[in-house]
């Protein structure tokens, strides 16, 4: 059985026990990629990059989905250079707050 469902103009598919994500592309590639070819960034453009990354994550947690594997390989930048999260391999739904915080012990 295939279910759709669209978050944020992006389409979630599910098929069977496989989840997908169709995003547009990364014309910028990832966060890493684009710093070390740019060098250090301008104030203003890494303040709009941590702003997105910040209301991606704080989405994630009003859905009680913890990501646990932030780093600038898994943020996409757009051509507008707007931060998306990718690679939720490690990212769990989070019951409780208990389990939350064994799990970042871990």
């Amino acid at each position: 059985m295939m279910m759709m469902m669209m978050m944020f103009g992006e389409q979630i598919v599910r098929i069977g026990a496989f989840t997908c994500v169709i995003m547009e592309q990364a014309k910028r590639g990832d966060l890493l990629e684009y710093i070390l070819s740019r060098g250090s960034l301008p104030e203003n453009e890494t303040r709009s990059i941590f702003h997105g990354v910040v209301l991606a994550v704080q989405y994630l947690h009003s859905h009680n989905i913890a990501h646990r594997d932030l780093k600038c390989e898994n943020i996409l930048l757009d051509d507008h250079g707007q931060a998306k999260l990718s690679d939720f391999g490690f990212a769990r739904f989070v019951i409780d707050q208990v389990y939350l915080l064994l799990s970042l012990t871990s």
